[in-house]
């Protein structure tokens, strides 16, 4: 959860907030005389939310725009890992 913020030091630029939901998931296995075997997968963002990600309101952003920036955060997005221990 991020709350609704401003994105300059004045308050002029309302961002609204959002809320994310992550899904994580994995299983180990053990494997006679080898180790342990494992497998994670991830799902970030998982409802594929459109939010603002980054706020960049430097001088140089405001400078050169005359305004703050604004970056989308990431879509949905899939990880995964494959884990051995010996």
């Amino acid at each position: 959860y991020m709350g609704s913020r401003y994105a300059d030091t004045l308050h002029t630029q309302p961002v609204p907030g959002y809320l994310l939901a992550n899904l994580n998931m994995g299983y180990h296995w053990r494997i006679t005389h080898v180790g342990e075997l494992t497998v994670n997968l991830s799902i970030l963002n998982l409802f594929n939310r459109h939010y603002i990600g980054l706020i960049d309101s430097s001088y140089l952003s405001t400078a050169a725009s005359g305004g703050a920036s604004f970056y989308p955060g990431a879509p949905i997005t899939v990880a995964g890992t494959i884990g051995l221990r010996f």
